[in-house]
């Protein structure tokens, strides 16, 4: 912000200082200049972050195309509990009125939407690295009262957006109905 700021006071002062007129326009001309890289810089990093940091970004995340596997496996809308704010708000976008929970709730509370009879309870989290159930779910759903040392596993994965690092893969459990979560609130 004080990068925008600054060079604004300085051509505004620069009448009041008697600084010549092509003195002032090779100062606008830089400030230009550099404004338009920020800007194609910030933009460029969807398609540059993954190459330079050799990993893709949240930007890219598939986050469509993984909530269109859900629904294919028989997830209609309900409860997203998921391992983070990220992969159960992104989740939940593409679920109308979807009831998003996660462990790491300090400064994420949404859950205006009461569960319903009808819906279903998905639980979700990273696999790129680790097959298992995070520990951390694991113990926000005990703390919940939700069980699920007897549900299946399953794993799906979508390729990353604009670029071609490789895929995103996340592990569910979907429980058949959302009364199991009922309980489950916000900590």
């Amino acid at each position: 912000m004080l990068l925008f700021i600054f060079p604004l006071y300085l051509i505004s002062r620069a009448d009041a200082a008697g600084v010549s007129k092509r003195r002032e326009m090779v100062l606008r001309s830089v400030v230009v200049f550099f404004a338009v890289i920020v800007i194609v810089l910030r933009f460029s990093q969807f398609w540059l972050a993954p190459y330079m940091e050799r990993n893709p970004n949240r930007m890219q995340y598939p986050s469509a195309e993984l909530a269109e596997q859900l629904r294919q496996q028989g997830f209609n809308g309900g409860t997203i509990i998921g391992d983070s704010n990220l992969r159960a708000s992104n989740i939940g976008l593409y679920f109308d009125g979807a009831r998003i929970l996660s462990p790491k709730t300090e400064f994420f509370t949404v859950d205006n939407n009461p569960p319903s009879v009808d819906g279903q309870c998905l639980i979700a989290w990273n696999a790129n690295r680790r097959d298992l159930l995070p520990n951390v779910l694991s113990e926000y759903l005990r703390r919940q009262g939700i069980v699920v040392t007897a549900a299946k596993q399953h794993y799906i994965s979508a390729p990353y957006q604009y670029t071609d690092r490789g895929e995103h893969r996340i592990g569910y459990i979907l429980l058949g109905s959302e009364t199991i979560c009922n309980n489950a609130a916000t900590d």
